[in-house]
């Protein structure tokens, strides 16, 4: 987790940095299997099914904003707020979902595991998991920053109307998915216990397959 998020840090490309944040938020899930307890490994699963809609979401505005502006370089990038608003609002949905923010998938799938930690006392991943989450959110604002708030570089020519639309429906579809997991996540979870306790448990699965 920490390593991944430092690594991330030193980057300046929008892409990088993301992939970078793959080995981090791994971490997350392998703090699931490490404690292995039946509300730990419903936070790894959890995580997984997040971390999947959330990333692949966010490596799209990547693609966009490389189709909009030509590069993926943050120090090239600038201005995508105010001339593609609604990649920046998709955007900021998915990077505060990545951090933990409430009430996004991304903040219940790290509470379970945080609360999981603290309940065996594994106060060390705990903290460590808290520190990553909170510079998990620096670099999407590094990203913000550069990417969507500052002005563009003069000598820039970014796409506006129309030439973008076409690319946004897969990363809004996924952004819509952080927010309806996030609001119902207590409806989700009673699934994702039954995944977990098959985890657990996996004569459930044997007997299921063999019909014994």
């Amino acid at each position: 987790m920490l390593l991944g998020v430092l690594g991330a840090l030193s980057q300046m490309d929008f892409k990088r940095i993301l992939s970078y944040h793959i080995i981090s938020q791994v971490g997350y899930m392998v703090m699931g299997l490490g404690l292995f307890t039946p509300w730990a490994m419903v936070g790894a699963v959890f995580y997984i099914i997040h971390h999947i809609l959330v990333k692949s979401g966010l490596f799209l505005c990547a693609g966009v904003a490389a189709e909009v502006m030509g590069t993926t370089d943050l120090r090239r990038l600038g201005g995508l707020a105010r001339t593609n608003p609604a990649l920046g609002w998709i955007f900021l949905v998915l990077g505060l979902s990545l951090a933990g923010v409430p009430p996004f998938s991304g903040f219940f799938s790290k509470f379970v595991l945080i609360q999981a930690g603290m309940e065996v006392q594994s106060w060390g991943i705990v903290i460590v998991s808290l520190v990553v989450s909170f510079l998990t959110l620096f670099s999407m604002m590094k990203i913000w920053r550069f990417a969507f708030w500052e002005d563009a570089p003069k000598d820039s020519t970014p796409l506006t109307g129309k030439a973008y639309w076409k690319l946004l429906p897969p990363a809004a579809i996924l952004m819509v998915l952080t927010i309806v997991i996030g609001l119902n996540a207590q409806f989700f979870l009673k699934y994702i216990t039954v995944a977990a306790d098959q985890l657990m448990n996996p004569e459930i699965y044997i007997k299921a397959v063999l019909s014994i």
